[in-house]
């Protein structure tokens, strides 16, 4: 994989031992570490892991008025995580911007807690078929093995299963699906009362399908 860096800020911020990564102005994560990321309600903060050097594979889908949606390849790269950070891209006005940006080659801004980053030049994930990226974790073994890279643990825990994913724990289907009731009751719980009424919203969407 080749891309350039390019060092834009630096800023002393306090050290921490756990983050989380998410994507903005139209930026999907759609897998860290060879893993894909759930998406949903509950995973609108992003998901946690620990600090330190991740393999993420992102995507930018933005629907433009009087347009079409316009869509990237995933394209995968390395980041340093320092605290949280927001993968995103520069605003475009307009749909053909965005279609030009696309075909020369996405450039990516990374911000964390100690830096701004753009990545460019990063590789992209080719599928085949009529849904083409459907299994973006094969495609990823895929590119790995071929670029002989080798991950190590898995270090991203989704947020929603933080409580029941500490180290020794013995798990049974059953505790682990009342921790993870417990854990969505808690997060609705400390919900506001736009983001309850967002959930209602797409819960009573999913049950009409």
């Amino acid at each position: 994989m080749k891309a350039s860096v390019v060092l834009l800020s630096l800023m002393m911020i306090p050290f921490s031992h756990a983050a989380t990564l998410k994507g903005d102005n139209g930026v999907e994560i759609l897998a860290i570490d060879g893993k894909e990321v759930e998406s949903g309600f509950f995973a609108s903060k992003g998901p946690e892991l620990s600090e330190g050097d991740h393999q993420v594979v992102v995507r930018y889908s933005n629907n433009f008025k009087k347009g079409e949606t316009v869509e990237s390849k995933p394209h995968l790269f390395n980041i340093d995580i320092k605290g949280d950070t927001e993968v995103s891209i520069r605003n475009f006005h307009n749909q053909h911007q965005a279609e030009k940006e696309i075909k020369q080659g996405v450039t990516w801004i990374v911000t964390n807690n100690e830096q701004t980053l753009e990545i460019a030049g990063s590789d992209t994930l080719s599928g085949k078929g009529y849904l083409p990226y459907s299994d973006i974790e094969k495609l990823i073994t895929d590119y790995n093995q071929e670029h002989g890279i080798s991950l190590n643990s898995v270090a991203t825990v989704p947020v929603t299963t933080t409580s029941v994913m500490t180290a020794g724990s013995n798990l049974t289907t059953s505790n682990v699906s009342q921790a993870k009731t417990e854990q969505l009751i808690q997060i609705y719980n400390s919900a506001t009362k736009e983001e309850r009424k967002a959930f209602r919203i797409w819960l009573l969407e999913q049950d009409m399908k």
